[in-house]
């Protein structure tokens, strides 16, 4: 997944029965309207973009005719691009997805135990994933905790080969990592395991040895399923935002982990102006 040119052939395929796929052969785009489950936000998701046209006028002005046409509700444009591919200064960084293809971990065991969460830990787990879920919409200015996160939540605890991983201390559980075992990215073609969430409870006295405990695990499971482990960095809009998520990504290269590919945001509005 990490070459600027990989596509997997079945994708475009599929991408232009669906009449999804823009441009011509190798110089193409593939996109859809995209409704967030978590709440009612309407975007427009280019899945792939041949990284040549990404700064092409042309590119940027069949976007806007087909957003006009056929996705007029889209508030903003998602793209996604290989890591290292910048589509220019109208996008900002939405989310970095990283990824790490599972050498072992050796992290500090001490004062904690991690097992497989057990049916009493399902409320604790419900309301973290919740919780994360609501914090990604948030540092993007949507609304806060609602029903429809909590919905979002319970689809992934729902989801076929979810398994969750708890910390737990001497006064119990106290953190969990989430993964999803079953993902398949259809771009690239490549099976692969989700670290949908680790979290652990703020201001607990061992917080950083308790995330490192816990996406340890994650790491060792999908290592021993053949699997590349994607894990992904939020990348803040507001006046927090600069600087905390490369933070966040520098602490995560120490560990092994390395950007795959990136998600950028760009409002419609500014999007047209930047085509003007």
């Amino acid at each position: 997944m990490t070459a600027v040119d990989v596509v997997a052939s079945s994708y475009l395929d599929a991408a232009a029965a669906a009449d999804a796929l823009h441009g011509t052969a190798g110089s193409c785009w593939v996109g859809g309207e995209y409704a967030d489950p978590s709440n009612d936000h309407v975007s427009y998701l280019v899945q792939y973009c041949s990284p040549g046209l990404v700064r092409d006028a042309v590119f940027t002005r069949e976007l806007l005719h087909v957003l006009s046409t056929e996705a007029p509700k889209a508030r903003d444009v998602l793209l996604r691009l290989p890591a290292g591919v910048s589509p220019g200064d109208a996008w900002r960084t939405r989310t970095t997805y990283v990824r790490h293809d599972g050498s072992p971990s050796t992290p500090d065991t001490a004062g904690f135990t991690v097992d497989h969460a057990r049916v009493d830990d399902e409320g604790a787990v419900l309301g973290w994933l919740t919780d994360a879920i609501a914090e990604g919409a948030s540092s993007w200015g949507m609304p806060g905790r609602t029903d429809a996160q909590e919905k979002a939540a319970r689809l992934v605890l729902d989801a076929p080969g979810r398994v969750t991983f708890v910390a737990r201390d001497e006064n119990g559980p106290v953190g969990h990592a989430t993964i999803l075992t079953e993902e398949w990215d259809e771009v690239v073609g490549e099976a692969f395991v989700e670290l949908f969430d680790v979290l652990v409870v703020p201001g607990h006295r061992r917080h950083r040895q308790a995330v490192r405990l816990l996406s340890g695990r994650a790491v060792d499971h999908a290592r021993e399923r053949g699997l590349p482990l994607i894990g992904n960095v939020v990348h803040p809009s507001g006046v927090d935002g600069p600087g905390h998520a490369e933070r966040i990504l520098a602490s995560l290269a120490r560990g092994g982990w390395r950007p795959d590919h990136v998600l950028w945001s760009c409002d419609v509005d500014r999007l047209a102006g930047s085509g003007s």
